[in-house]
């Protein structure tokens, strides 16, 4: 456990494996986890199921207590692909996509794939970048930026993203156009997780 988000897998009450998918919010190749609980009395019967989260799957290699306990299997480089999880806060990815699709073109102009946002795993915290298309005129980049937070309130832990992101200055608008996937497609959101790179080398 000396670099990166990784866990011991608890094997006696759930099984995972990994499937190589696109993400459906950003076109990029993922290990995707899928999910089935063992133990008869779990609160939920999960048969391969995916919650959006990537991650790989390898044996441990450390002598921790987990390890000698009998706990060799670990994920780690952790990331979700469906949802924001920047700085502490957790949105649901398709929740952003009205502000993004329908909000910010209706109150500055252009159209919704004029509006992309990126989330990345920074070295510290995570980047949130909104990137607006250079043929839409901004007034300024604060004011897509606030209309942008003041939206997310809505959403359940909308408040508290606002919040935080607010005071932490995490939201980073640029007047640049949207990345587009090596298919020519414009996505909404790109959720790329630790050690990915856009298309442009960000």
């Amino acid at each position: 456990m000396a670099s990166g988000n990784c866990v011991h897998l608890f094997h006696d009450s759930l099984a995972v494996i990994s499937h190589r998918r696109a993400a459906p919010l950003s076109g990029a190749e993922v290990d995707s986890l899928l999910f089935t609980t063992l133990l008869p009395f779990a609160s939920l019967v999960l048969i391969n199921v995916e919650m959006d989260d990537a991650g790989i799957l390898e044996r441990a290699t450390c002598d921790c207590t987990f390890s000698r306990a009998g706990f060799t299997t670990r994920i780690r480089d952790i990331f979700s692909y469906g949802k924001l999880t920047g700085q502490g806060v957790t949105l649901v990815g398709t929740d952003v996509l009205r502000i993004l699709e329908e909000v910010l073109p209706a109150r500055f102009g252009g159209a919704p794939t004029d509006y992309q946002l990126v989330e990345q795993d920074g070295d510290r915290q995570a980047r949130i970048i909104l990137r607006v298309s250079r043929r839409v005129p901004l007034p300024s980049p604060e004011a897509v930026r606030d209309c942008f937070l003041r939206e997310l309130r809505q959403f359940q832990g909308g408040t508290g993203a606002m919040r935080i992101w607010r005071n932490s200055q995490a939201v980073e608008v640029r007047h640049e156009d949207p990345l587009t996937t090596r298919a020519g497609k414009v996505l909404p959101l790109h959720l790329l997780g630790s050690g990915s790179r856009t298309s442009d080398g960000s």
